[in-house]
């Protein structure tokens, strides 16, 4: 097999598509279809996430460094749960939009998480 040397993605041109963790530094985007996870403290990109078939419009951390929802242009929201060194794995897709989302948004309590589009 081979071994990952170097991996470079450019940010998708669309508002919304990147978020910062705070606490953590994490920075996660929209590259295309996948979501790139990087460490803004050591300025390197740590893995890119696999699962949409269309453009990732939006991507937030759900209130931690372990949790991200990717939303894209094929329609379907990804909850991804990992932890750096550990890996990243697809917890969920939520499908059923029949368009484009464009946009995520959490509430204050996890009970009233919701997603839209424009």
């Amino acid at each position: 097999g081979m071994d990952l040397e170097f991996l470079s993605a450019g940010v998708n041109r669309v508002g919304g598509c990147a978020d910062v963790e705070q606490s953590s530094g994490l920075l996660a985007h929209g590259a295309s279809n996948l979501v790139v996870i990087s460490d803004t403290e050591s300025v390197t990109t740590l893995c890119a996430l696999r699962g949409h078939e269309g453009r990732v419009n939006c991507v937030r951390f759900m209130g931690s460094a372990e949790e991200i929802a990717s939303a894209s242009s094929d329609g379907c929201i990804i909850v991804w749960h990992g932890k750096t060194g550990s890996g990243w794995t697809r917890h969920e897709s939520l499908k059923g939009h029949q368009d484009s989302v464009t946009n995520i948004c959490f509430a204050s309590s996890p009970a009233g998480a919701g997603a839209g589009r424009r």
